[in-house]
């Protein structure tokens, strides 16, 4: 079934079902197989079940929820953590928050658009042919915050960065267009996803797979097949895990190099390809370094506690600078997320506000993280070791501990 195919039958589903009836998704989903390996598509089925129930008016765990779709209840998490940002931006920025976002199947700034293949609080990612440019494939990426992330990228040049073609802007809906490769649809938050969904994996192998498998010809739109990277399947989960952070510290070396903070380390924003190469995107909240005022972007379970302190009144009074530290804190947590299957601080509480859960986490990460968190999973001390001092609370003393960047190097592509 095409991509634009499975969208259409589950709005046609949906159509039938109109705004305030009740809707189990895993009842749709049974009673429709043929939408199976459309993940985009059932992620959206399961987010209107969602958005419906909180409408009625339940009181909704998105833990629990998202806990009876295993294998995307990663991914449904950070939906809801979106949808929860919506809320809030609505409730400050309305009336001019809403935006009318471009659809797939229509012709955008001479791109047609054929898939939606992510979405942010402030962003939609498509699958799109460069109509003037022999109908190249590409992915375009729709956003209100104009063309500042663009120009980082322009800053940058380098294998694990997603590179940037060209930035438009469309005055009319007032969103900036910018256009990449289309590389892959799998980012390590959907290998988290999949891997620990059942038995913890042993093998790198499994990596592999559930990328090839998200990237798979079902939908007819394969990603560009790049260079192969490295990759033996002999390897073991762990072997694996650190060969892609390997290649995630060189791309923030590369950008810190050149005075650019990523500022937004996450799972999600890290893509990888059929042959193993993670590619590092999504520079919407990065930033130069020294500009010298507090910044407090980032997603909440992998900000560092100077970005979190920038959030808390009680702590305005000496905040941190965000450097640095800051994205080898969040690098640091990413780590050890994709090792281990959880935050190394835990799960926020899901009926916080933001503030609080904010607070909360900056407590745990001061009372800091026992290395016997990480050895338990059979990771190698020396490794454990590595991850201690990335998800050090003293910003300083991971100022003084930066050899993550040039560890590992060069058995890459």
């Amino acid at each position: 079934m095409a991509p634009l195919s499975a969208r259409t039958a589950v709005e046609e589903l949906l159509k039938a079902l109109p705004a305030g009836q009740p809707l189990d998704a895993r009842i749709v989903l049974a009673a429709h197989p043929e939408l199976n390996g459309h993940r985009s598509e059932i992620l959206d089925l399961i987010y209107e079940e969602y958005c419906r129930r909180v409408e009625a008016g339940e009181s909704i765990a998105p833990a629990e929820f998202a806990a009876r779709f295993p294998s995307l209840s990663r991914s449904l998490l950070r939906l809801f953590d979106v949808h929860r940002l919506l809320v809030e931006g609505k409730k400050l920025f309305q009336p001019d928050f809403d935006l009318d976002w471009p659809k797939p199947g229509e012709l955008w700034l001479n791109f047609q658009l054929l898939e939606e293949i992510g979405r942010g609080a402030f962003s939609r990612v498509y699958v799109a042919r460069e109509a003037l440019l022999g109908n190249r494939l590409a992915v375009v990426k729709a956003t209100p915050l104009g063309p500042r992330e663009a120009e980082m990228l322009g800053k940058l040049g380098h294998l694990h960065v997603v590179p940037v073609f060209s930035v438009q802007r469309d005055e009319e809906l007032d969103l900036s267009a910018v256009c990449m490769p289309f590389l892959s649809r799998a980012t390590l938050l959907d290998v988290m996803d999949a891997v620990f969904s059942g038995k913890p994996p042993t093998r790198a192998a499994a990596i592999l797979d559930v990328v090839r498998q998200i990237n798979s010809p079902t939908s007819r739109i394969e990603p560009v097949v790049e260079e192969e990277c490295h990759w033996s399947r002999r390897w073991s989960y762990v072997e694996g895990v650190l060969h892609i952070g390997i290649q995630i510290a060189e791309a923030l070396n590369h950008a810190h190099r050149l005075g650019i903070l990523h500022c937004d380390v996450k799972p999600s924003n890290v893509l990888l390809t059929n042959h193993g190469r993670a590619i590092l995107l999504d520079f919407n909240l990065s930033r130069l370094q020294g500009g010298g005022t507090p910044f407090c972007g980032g997603t909440l379970p992998y900000m560092s506690p100077e970005q979190l302190s920038v959030l808390l009144p009680e702590e305005r009074s000496q905040p941190g600078e965000a450097g640095v530290p800051s994205d080898v804190f969040s690098f640091g947590v990413t780590l050890f997320e994709i090792l281990c299957g959880r935050n190394p601080f835990g799960a926020l509480r899901s009926s916080s506000t933001r503030l609080d859960a904010a607070r909360e986490l900056l407590q745990r990460q001061r009372r800091g993280l026992c290395p016997y968190d990480i050895e338990s999973a059979g990771i190698d001390r020396r490794v454990a070791a590595i991850i201690g001092r990335c998800l050090d609370s003293y910003q300083a003393r991971r100022q003084a501990n930066r050899r993550y960047q040039d560890s590992g190097k060069k058995d890459q592509c």
